[in-house]
C-alpha cells in the first residue's frame, strides 16, 4: 500500500456527509453514526482519523489497513479491532463478482470502560 495523499476524513462523523451517502448507509443514534454498512464494486484507497474505537467485519473482499508502519490484512468472514485516535490508511480490494462488503462499528471509549460494568 503506497501512501496517500487524498484528504483524511474524520469517521464516523464524515460518513454521514452527503459524498458518502449513495455508497454506504448507516444507523444514526443522536445524530452520530454508529454502524455503517459498505458495499463496493471497486476497490478503493483512502485515509481516515479514528474519533472512536472501530470493530470492521469484512464480509466480502478485503480490507489492508496502515497504522505507522503496522499493516493488517482483514479477509473475507475476518474482522479486527483499531483503537480510537489515530489515523490510518486503507484499501478496500473487491472479490470477483460479489465486490467488497463490510460493516463498521464505531464504539465510544465509554462504552468500553470495564468499570461502568462491575
Amino acid at each position: 500500500m503506497s501512501i496517500r495523499t487524498t484528504k483524511t476524513i474524520k469517521v464516523p462523523q464524515d460518513l454521514t456527509s452527503a459524498s458518502y451517502k449513495h455508497k454506504q448507509k448507516s444507523l444514526k443514534i443522536l445524530g452520530f453514526s454508529v454502524i455503517e454498512f459498505c458495499l463496493h464494486t471497486q476497490d478503493r484507497m483512502g485515509t481516515m482519523f479514528l474519533k472512536d474505537h472501530l470493530l470492521l467485519f469484512v464480509l466480502k473482499g478485503v480490507y489492508t489497513v496502515r497504522f505507522g508502519n503496522q499493516v493488517h490484512t482483514v479477509r473475507s468472514k475476518e474482522m479486527v479491532f483499531l483503537q480510537n485516535s489515530i489515523a490510518i490508511e486503507y484499501e478496500k480490494s473487491v472479490e470477483a463478482e460479489s465486490g467488497y462488503v463490510g460493516l463498521m462499528f464505531f464504539l465510544k471509549e465509554e462504552m468500553l470502560d470495564e468499570s461502568r460494568f462491575s
